[in-house]
């Protein structure tokens, strides 16, 4: 086992992996990285927690949707529909966290 540094949200986290798993788990973890920022620019939400969820949410929407549908290699999340899915998802979070604050 190998322990790899990354960096999610300006916060350092030290993660275990396979030996020679090092480069992925880092390119995975600047993804990550980026999808927060991009959730947290287009929310508006801040808290780490929310963002998250709401971006774990995202992920397995994503996930889902592209086992559910054959993916050739020329396709395009876009082509798929899914930035219209994600956007209306995310619009569904953000009201269910208003109502969480508001309790």
């Amino acid at each position: 086992m190998s322990t790899v540094k990354i960096s999610i949200l300006e916060h350092q986290y030290d993660i275990s992996c396979e030996n020679g798993m090092e480069e992925q788990v880092k390119k995975l973890g600047q993804e990550l990285s980026n999808r927060l920022y991009d959730l947290k620019r287009s929310s508006g939400v801040s808290d780490q927690t929310r963002l998250l969820i709401m971006a774990g949410l995202l992920l397995i929407h994503e996930s889902q949707m592209l086992s559910n549908q054959k993916v050739g290699k020329g396709d395009d999340l876009k082509t798929l529909g899914l930035v219209d899915v994600v956007e209306k998802l995310i619009k569904r979070v953000e009201t269910l966290a208003e109502k969480l604050e508001k309790r």
